[in-house]
């Protein structure tokens, strides 16, 4: 049974989106409104989906349309396009490096996670857990960043087998627990057909 701390955040985003802005700061994703709705529990796929998309300004943009503000000050002057790109093209460099781990050397394994992070303020205790029947150590982050940061720290913590899908090029887990296959190529049944299905159209 998973032991994992739960990690908890209570975001919220603007249900009428958000758009670019300039700034003394650089470009901003700021909201487009005043108002402000609850976004869904973390599932704990986030930081996938993060890593995929946010890599440049559109998708940091469809992430947060999606999630909400990344940054703690994100509520004040709006989210920090480059803050947001930085973050999920380090976070997709690691992942890149897990999955490559059988040939990656220890002196390249080093300089990947010689930068710190740089987390905010958690907050941390005993929750009790209905699914689990226990109490569990819960962690409550205080901006959407540091919620997926942990969610990839414990990731790797309880050793997921990490594949990009051949077909989307999506992160997905695999082994015991996730559905998937531990030699498993694609992150759903639906993309290994659709991909032998191009491949078959071409001829392969």
């Amino acid at each position: 049974m998973d032991r994992s701390p739960l990690i908890r955040f209570k975001g919220q985003r603007d249900p009428s989106g958000y758009h670019f802005a300039d700034s003394e700061y650089g470009r901003l994703i700021v909201a487009n409104s005043d108002r402000r709705v609850s976004c869904q529990p973390l599932t704990g796929d986030e930081f996938r989906v993060f890593a995929n998309i946010a890599g440049n300004p559109e998708g940091a943009l469809d992430f947060v349309q999606q999630y909400g503000p990344v940054s703690f000050v994100a509520e004040k002057i709006g989210d920090r396009v480059e803050g947001i790109n930085q973050g999920a093209r380090a976070m997709r460099r690691l992942l890149d490096a897990v999955a490559d781990r059988q040939w990656m050397s220890d002196e390249r394994a080093e300089n990947l996670t010689k930068a710190p992070l740089g987390l905010g303020m958690l907050n941390f205790g005993f929750v009790w857990d209905p699914a689990r029947k226990a109490p569990v150590w819960s962690f409550q982050a205080m901006c959407l960043r540091d919620a997926l940061w942990l969610q990839f720290g414990q990731a790797m913590m309880r050793g997921a087998q990490l594949r990009a899908c051949l077909h989307c090029a999506d992160w997905f887990e695999a082994g015991v627990g996730t559905g998937r296959r531990a030699d498993a190529k694609f992150c759903s049944d639906e993309h290994r057909v659709a991909f032998n299905s191009l491949k078959r159209s071409k001829g392969d």
